[in-house]
């Protein structure tokens, strides 16, 4: 998505071991890798309860 010229990807990851429903979220696209899979393990950085970070798990 773009806004502004400034392109933004939105999120919902399912969190491990959380019985809650998955969190949703938009970061900028310099923030989240390219060509996430469904399914795909990631590493998800939250400032006060906000998406701000998402990086690909390695291994």
């Amino acid at each position: 998505m773009s806004i502004h010229g400034d392109r933004y990807v939105d999120l919902v990851i399912a969190l491990d071991g959380d019985a809650v429903p998955p969190a949703v979220g938009r970061v900028g696209a310099d923030d989240c890798p390219e060509s996430l899979a469904p399914g795909e393990r990631v590493s998800v950085r939250f400032t006060m309860g906000v998406m701000v970070r998402v990086a690909r798990e390695v291994g």
